[in-house]
C-alpha cells in the first residue's frame, strides 16, 4: 500500500469487523463499548446488506464477528451463515465463557476459520478481576479445550493496562502450552468503560513488556501480533525496518479507515474498534458510500496530522494511534500522546 505525493493513503479494505451486539456477560475494566447495558443488535439482513456493499469494491481477507459477546446474539447462527463466503477468513472474537459443543459445531458449518479468545493473564485471579466476573478464567479454558477437540485454530487476545502490563511474557508461555496459534496484544484506549478506569502506563514499562514478550515468543516459535503503530519504536530492529519501508515509499502503522472498518450494533461505521469517530450510519447510506466519503478520506491523509505526529518523518508508516489521539483530545489529527519519540 502506498501514499501519493500529498500524503493521502489509498484505502484498500482488507478487514471488516462487525460488532453484532452490545450484550455481554462480563464487566471488563477496559471495554471500549461499555457493553452489557442497552441491547442493540445487527440483524442477519444488516450483515447481508453490509457485505454485499463491501464486496462490490473489495475482496475481503478477513471478517471478524464480535460484540459485546457475539454468542449472546439471539440469531448468532444466522449471522455466521450470512457472513459465510464473503471473505477468505471468518473469525469470531469472544470472551470465551459461553462456548459449547453445539456452538462450535455451528461455527464449523458456517466456515469459521479461527476463534480469538480474550485472556488477560495466566493468573486466574487477576484475569477474573480484570473481567469483573469470578470463574471467567476457568470457563475460557474450558472453551479452549473444546476448540482444540474440534480442530479449530484459536488466538489469545490481551489488552494491556496497569494491572496486567507485566503479565505478557507469562501469558505467551501459557498460550504456547494451550496450543494457541498466536497471541495478539493491544494497549488500552480510554473510550467506553475504559475511559472511567483508564490508568496511564509509562512507555518504558509498556515497551519493556512488549520487548520481553517478543523475545519469549521467538524462543517458543509462537506468533506475537502487536496491534499498535508505535511498535516501530520498540527497538532498533523494528525502527530500522520502518526506515527501510519509508525509503521504499510504503504505508504502514495505523490501519483505521484505511485497511479496516468497524460497524457497531447501532449501525454506526467507525474506522476501527478503538477509534470512536463516526464516519456514517448504514441506515442513512450504504457502506460503500460511507467508505469512500469525504469524511472517511480525511483520516487517510497523513499530511493533516498535527503536533509531533505531523512533523514526524515516519508518519506514513506509523501515524500514531488515531483512536488514542481522538479519545484524549477530541481531535482526529492530534498527535498520539503515548509516542516516545522526541522531536
Amino acid at each position: 500500500m502506498f501514499t501519493d505525493a500529498c500524503g493521502f493513503i489509498e484505502p484498500t479494505l482488507d478487514v471488516l469487523a462487525l460488532s453484532i451486539t452490545t450484550s455481554c456477560n462480563l464487566k471488563c475494566d477496559f471495554c471500549s463499548r461499555d457493553a452489557g447495558g442497552r441491547r442493540n443488535y445487527l440483524t442477519p439482513l444488516d450483515i447481508t446488506n453490509i457485505l454485499n456493499s463491501a464486496s462490490s469494491f473489495t475482496n475481503l481477507r478477513l471478517i471478524t464477528i464480535s460484540g459485546g459477546e457475539p454468542t449472546l446474539h439471539p440469531n448468532f447462527f444466522e449471522i455466521m451463515q450470512a457472513a459465510k463466503g464473503y471473505s477468505q477468513k471468518l473469525s469470531i472474537n469472544t470472551n470465551g465463557t459461553t462456548l459449547t459443543s453445539e456452538i462450535i459445531r455451528k461455527m464449523k458449518i458456517c466456515g469459521v476459520t479461527s476463534v480469538a479468545l480474550s485472556l488477560d493473564s495466566s493468573n486466574s485471579k487477576l484475569h477474573d478481576e480484570i473481567r469483573g466476573v469470578d470463574g471467567a478464567f476457568n470457563k475460557t479454558l474450558s472453551s479452549i479445550n473444546l476448540l482444540r477437540k474440534n480442530g479449530i485454530r484459536f488466538t489469545l487476545k490481551t489488552t494491556l493496562g496497569k494491572k496486567n502490563v507485566n503479565e505478557l511474557s507469562n501469558l505467551i508461555i501459557f498460550a504456547n502450552t494451550l496450543g494457541a496459534s498466536k497471541v495478539s496484544v493491544s494497549r488500552t484506549i480510554p473510550i467506553g468503560r475504559a475511559a472511567k478506569n483508564y490508568d496511564f502506563i509509562e512507555w518504558e514499562t509498556y515497551s519493556k513488556s512488549l520487548n520481553d514478550g517478543i523475545k519469549i515468543a521467538k524462543e517458543l516459535s509462537i506468533d506475537l501480533v502487536i496491534d499498535d503503530p508505535l511498535k516501530i519504536f520498540l527497538n532498533k530492529n523494528s525502527l530500522n525496518k520502518a526506515k527501510d519501508a519509508l525509503i521504499a515509499g510504503e504505508y504502514g502503522g495505523c490501519a483505521a479507515g484505511i485497511s479496516m472498518a468497524y460497524i457497531l450494533p447501532n449501525k454506526d461505521v467507525l474506522p476501527c474498534p478503538a477509534f470512536p469517530y463516526v464516519l456514517g450510519n448504514i441506515e442513512e447510506s450504504d457502506f460503500k458510500t460511507i467508505w469512500f466519503s469525504e469524511k472517511a478520506n480525511s483520516i487517510r491523509n497523513r499530511d493533516f496530522l498535527k503536533g509531533k505526529c505531523g512533523s514526524c518523518q515516519l508518519k506514513n508508516i506509523c501515524g500514531g494511534c488515531r483512536g488514542m489521539a481522538y479519545s484524549l483530545t477530541n481531535d482526529i489529527f492530534a498527535n498520539d500522546p503515548f509516542c516516545p519519540k522526541t522531536v
